[in-house]
């Protein structure tokens, strides 16, 4: 694959960050993302229950946002989602549910030890949780695409691979901007190197040794295949003495979906792969989550619901809804005790003929 105008632009944009910059800026994009997204959380959640004309965010009576918001991004900090790079969006995800969740609670617990009255108890902090969540992760996103097209979102890294995986790892990286790396130089041992193809340079390991740190480089990305048969603990120790970030990668994507986690047998490395399970603490969140979220998404969605039903009932006759079968979330289980499948109706909006099923088996 040959290297093309957008990725020489995108290489020099990088490349005219001042040293030390590059996860300094992406740290305050993020940083500027987060806060924004519980601003206009913290203010649509007044706005739905009708409190629109008496939110002050930084007033006393109001603190307990301004602590939640700082407990929040306290928590953010201290985890992967800064300065955000390298996360895939799973991971994301789960990381701004749990702590946008937390700080909740903390925000719970300060309105009833500052305002044990129960008259002063509201559903606002519901609503904030809720839209924190969506708008801190849509707002993170978003910034991320939009600083990737600018050139301000990423770092120059150095790719350190098998010959004949260069040419894909460096591409990999190069069209997935988001993840924040951009190969400006790539790496490999000497056999065969005339004939790699690469979009950005390629020079000897051991040439690389030799260096001095890198001038604006300081991360480099280690094919793990090649670690485990090049590179010895000499090489790492140069390597660790030339970059601050030494990321291992391998390409798994036959793991996909997995939940992976890192294990230290006392110096052997493991990966562990969990899918499809959920502990019984997360499976409880993640139930409760599942109800809360559409309790809320019936009431503020109510309006639009109600005409959709009465615009379905003047389009033509017959019910609102269409009901169909589904297997039950308990298949498994069922399955294992020797039970018959329990079966569940969900419902949709009728979009359709009421005998749309019969026409179809017959049109087959």
């Amino acid at each position: 694959m040959e290297i093309t105008a957008s990725f020489v632009s995108r290489i020099n944009k990088i490349k005219s960050i001042p040293y030390g910059g590059y996860r300094l800026r992406m740290w305050g994009l993020m940083f500027l993302a987060d806060v924004t997204g519980r601003i206009l959380a913290t203010a649509l959640g007044h706005l739905v229950y009708g409190e629109w004309f008496n939110f002050q965010f930084f007033t006393p009576g109001e603190a307990e946002h301004t602590l939640s918001l700082m407990l929040c991004i306290f928590l953010f900090v201290n985890s992967r989602l800064y300065p955000g790079i390298g996360i895939n969006p799973a991971e994301e995800i789960k990381l701004v549910v749990r702590y946008c969740v937390i700080s909740f609670m903390a925000a719970v617990i300060m309105i009833y030890v500052w305002r044990p009255a129960w008259e002063d108890i509201s559903p606002v902090p519901v609503f904030i949780l809720v839209f924190s969540i969506v708008i801190m992760l849509l707002l993170r996103w978003s910034v991320r695409i939009l600083a990737t097209q600018a050139g301000m979102w990423g770092e120059p890294v150095v790719v350190l691979a098998r010959g004949s995986q260069i040419d894909h790892l460096t591409n990999y990286f190069l069209t997935r901007g988001r993840l924040g790396f951009v190969p400006i130089l790539a790496t490999t041992d000497t056999a065969g190197k005339k004939a790699i193809s690469s979009p950005v340079p390629v020079i000897d390991l051991r040439q690389l040794l030799s260096q001095l740190p890198l001038k604006d480089v300081d991360t480099i990305l280690i094919d793990a295949s090649f670690f485990g048969r090049n590179l010895g603990k000499n090489s790492y120790n140069k390597l660790t003495g030339i970059f601050k970030h030494v990321i291992f990668v391998s390409d798994m994507g036959w793991l996909e979906g997995a939940s992976l986690a890192i294990r230290d047998f006392e110096g052997l490395t493991g990966i562990e792969a969990r899918k499809d399970h959920l502990s019984s603490t997360n499976s409880l969140i993640k139930r409760g989550m599942d109800i809360l979220g559409s309790l809320l998404g019936l009431l503020l969605f109510s309006p639009f619901l109600l005409t959709v039903m009465v615009l379905i009932k003047l389009d033509s006759p017959g019910p609102v809804f269409y009901a169909q079968e589904r297997i039950s979330l308990d298949r498994r289980k069922k399955k294992r005790e020797g039970e018959s499948t329990r079966r569940i109706f969900i419902y949709k909006f009728r979009s359709m003929q009421m005998d749309a099923e019969k026409k179809l088996a017959e049109y087959l």
